[in-house]
């Protein structure tokens, strides 16, 4: 209890600042993507920043506060505006996590907002409030994630932890959904597709819109990733509305004939 107070109280230190999507969309970037804090000590922004970068393949927006705060802007303030807008926390847990003057006051802000937090062991053993929670644990700690197996080990446990999560579910759902939406290049599409397979379902809103790109976005349409898998893909996400073959080809029919009245009519 003593540990769970200090944290708590330690997470009280920040002031209510007001934010807004300019602050949003410096902070996160891509504001349709999904949030992730990652909490660290300066000592391990290296680790940070490669983890930032290969979950961004999949519109996990993660933040970095040593790589992402611009020297201009006041650092407790774009912290507190970061903690308020994330979805989840990512907490890399080295010996010296706690001697870093912030790290324990990013977990207990977020831990007190209710939000999700992912203890990375990498060295060290969950503490306090994080004695709670499952750790994600890498052998050889730090130094292990130079290794190419514990490093994707990493990240794949990183996203099935959120998808199991109903609430963080969703919101990485809507966010690589956008993601296929927005595709730019073929390397792009490629690399979604290479997420199929973490996703067990779908809504039929969201699988309708992914159908829906791969129809209008020659990006995805022309992506054989896509073109090989996109059928088995639907049925398996939502056998309810796309039960075989012939459903999809009916709602491609239907989605193929809005795009070219809506092609026409803008020309």
């Amino acid at each position: 209890m003593e540990e769970e107070s200090k944290h708590l109280k330690v997470s009280r230190q920040f002031s209510e600042i007001p934010y807004n999507n300019e602050d949003i969309k410096r902070i996160w970037g891509d504001t349709n993507g999904f949030r992730l804090f990652i909490s660290h000590n300066s000592k391990d922004k290296v680790y940070a920043q490669k983890i930032k970068e290969k979950l961004e393949e999949i519109n996990i927006s993660c933040f970095v506060a040593h790589e992402d705060i611009a020297p201009s802007i006041e650092w407790p303030v774009e912290l507190e505006k970061a903690l308020n807008t994330l979805d989840a926390c990512l907490c890399l847990l080295t010996e010296d996590y706690h001697k870093g003057d912030w790290p324990d006051h990013e977990l207990g802000y977020a831990y007190g907002q209710g939000k999700m937090v992912i203890p990375v062991d990498l060295g060290k053993s969950p503490y306090g409030i994080l004695q709670k929670i499952q750790a994600i644990k890498i052998s050889g700690g730090l130094s292990g994630l130079v290794n190419a197996d514990s490093f994707n080990y990493l990240m794949n446990r990183i996203i099935k932890v959120l998808l199991d999560n109903r609430e963080t579910s969703e919101i990485l759902k809507e966010a690589y959904v956008y993601a296929i939406e927005n595709s730019c290049s073929y390397d792009n599409s490629f690399v979604l597709s290479k997420y199929f397979d973490y996703f067990e379902s779908f809504n039929d809103d969201q699988v309708k819109r992914i159908l829906k790109a791969f129809v209008e976005n020659s990006q995805v349409r022309e992506s054989f990733a896509f073109i090989n898998n996109i059928n088995n893909k639907l049925m398996q996400w939502n056998p309810n509305l796309f039960p075989d073959y012939y459903a999809i080809e009916e709602e491609k029919k239907i989605l193929e004939r809005e795009y070219k009245d809506k092609f026409l009519r803008f020309y």
